[in-house]
């Protein structure tokens, strides 16, 4: 799948949204479907066999995947250090040794 695009529907129920998320998630595309409440979400989630298996697999995590949605505290600073970091190496793959990586991660 990769080089595809997802398709993410905000405020996703009965009309549009949900026949636009059944042909792209027949197609493959990765869908996310985002409504206020999840009985909303349940009968376009049972066209989707990918996405009702992601869904699935979250469930054990419900309490995790709340808080992490709901709370205002989160590490996204230290996850976008991270993510920097990573691309700075990956540009320099090969070609530098650390003290220059160094370098470049402490003046960007």
């Amino acid at each position: 799948m990769s080089g595809m695009g997802a398709f993410v529907v905000v405020g996703a129920g009965p009309g549009p949204g949900a026949a636009a998320a059944r042909r792209f998630g027949r197609e493959g595309h990765p869908v996310g479907l985002i409504a206020r409440s999840a009985e909303s979400l349940e009968p376009i989630a049972a066209d989707l066999p990918h996405l009702h298996s992601f869904t699935n697999g979250l469930e054990p995590d419900r309490a995790a995947v709340d808080a992490g949605l709901t709370r205002p505290h989160h590490n996204g600073r230290a996850e976008g250090v991270n993510t920097r970091t990573k691309r700075i190496t990956r540009q320099m793959h090969g070609r530098a040794g650390f003290p220059l990586l160094r370098h470049r991660i402490l003046l960007q």
